[in-house]
């Protein structure tokens, strides 16, 4: 006896094998951008050491208030603007990030449309008198959920745009006050 076979049964399973690889492939993806965030907060954290050693070294060997207060001033400037410097960069991994992972569910979204569009396109050559509505309201779930993943993906780009914003602010601010801390 022959195993039955289900109109467009082929293109679901090639939709689940797709999903499987597009999930991994994101997961690579934020993967990636945990390991660059990583390795820029351990860069962080060797620079803050190094930065803490040479400020203690710099305090011991000072003479008198003025000299420590000079010390203090001419220190603070670097830090500011290492504080400027993680913040780009950061976003900029998160930014990159977020980019690669938004492009590969897109795509994964758009292929798994195309997959279920060709599915129900057999299916309901294959269906019963009748089953049209059926099909419709099916073609119309599809429509609405691609319509909600280009206003999450809308959204989200707002959110970045916005984002971006910020850092630049924040990286002005730092470099107006290392300035100001320099010139006091």
């Amino acid at each position: 006896m022959a195993t039955p076979t289900i109109p467009g049964m082929e293109n679901i399973m090639a939709a689940q094998r797709a999903a499987l690889e597009a999930s991994l492939e994101i997961a690579g993806k934020a993967i990636e951008g945990i390991e660059r965030l990583t390795a820029l907060n351990m860069q962080l954290v060797r620079e803050t050491l190094d930065h803490q050693g040479e400020f203690a070294k710099a305090t011991m060997g000072a003479k008198d208030p003025a000299a420590l207060m000079n010390i203090s001033k001419t220190m603070a400037a670097p830090a500011s603007e290492r504080a400027a410097t993680y913040a780009k960069q950061a976003y900029s991994i998160a930014s990159e990030t977020s980019n690669a992972i938004t492009g590969s569910v897109q795509h994964q979204v758009k292929a798994a449309q195309k997959t279920m569009t060709d599915a129900l396109d057999t299916a309901s050559r294959n269906a019963p008198v009748g089953s049209e509505q059926l099909f419709a309201a099916a073609r119309s779930a599809m429509q609405v959920a691609s319509q909600s993943v280009d206003q999450a993906v809308n959204a989200s780009n707002k959110f970045a745009a916005a984002a971006s914003q910020g850092v630049e602010s924040l990286t002005k601010a730092s470099a107006a006050a290392a300035k100001k801390a320099t010139a006091v």
